[in-house]
């Protein structure tokens, strides 16, 4: 049970020192009283949030590396998502894999697993790009999402969020902006995205989301 604290801008109550001069002016709301201080969202975590990160490692990511960094942009975001999750276990845990066009799910790090030292995150930077330049043509984004979806809903977990990093190469592969928001939207308890590295204008080849759940 949540300590009682002093509730301010009510109507009614015992008057609140610190808008004595609202008051003056004639504002009603300047009174305060005892009670629970409202739950804000987000505050209470009864289990911590379980987090799927899908890392592009196939061969368009190796071969775009010299154009744009697309490659070395995907190890710096994996490296600053170990970083600003390290010493926060007890709210997330996560766990990372690259897909590519020789597979949909080649693991980097296990849920539950955070990499402790620097050296096993080195390893998880060097394993990127080792995939990435050995990695056959193809693609295999969408089949991931739909794993990591299906696996995440099974997550004993306060929240489950997937998110898919890809060099939004799609549509070569024949893969249609209806068949990936699907697989984004293919369970009502995990929130998956998907965030593009290297086209602009890939964001608008997505449909757009659909309204809110009442």
């Amino acid at each position: 049970r949540r300590p009682a604290a002093w509730l301010k801008l009510k109507a009614n109550g015992e008057l609140d020192e610190t808008r004595l001069v609202d008051a003056a002016v004639g504002e009603r709301q300047v009174f305060k009283k005892r009670g629970a201080p409202p739950q804000r969202h987000g505050t209470h975590q009864a289990k911590p949030k379980h987090l799927t990160f899908l890392l592009d490692a196939s061969a368009s990511m190796a071969r775009g590396d010299a154009l744009d960094g697309r490659l070395h942009r995907m190890a710096s975001t994996a490296a600053l998502l170990i970083e600003a999750l390290h010493g926060f276990e007890h709210k997330f845990v996560y766990n990372m894999s690259m897909h590519s066009g020789g597979t949909a799910d080649a693991p980097l790090l296990e849920a539950g697993r955070p990499p402790a030292e620097e050296g096993e995150r080195a390893r998880v930077v060097g394993a990127l790009f080792a995939h990435a330049w050995s990695a056959p043509s193809g693609d295999n984004s969408l089949q991931a999402v739909r794993r990591a979806v299906e696996a995440a809903g099974r997550a004993d977990a306060d929240e489950r969020i997937v998110v898919l990093l890809s060099d939004a190469n799609l549509g070569r592969y024949d893969v249609s902006p209806e068949e990936i928001g699907e697989a984004l939207r293919s369970n009502p308890h995990v929130r998956a995205y998907c965030v593009f590295v290297a086209e602009p204008a890939a964001a608008e080849w997505l449909p757009p989301p659909p309204p809110p759940r009442p």
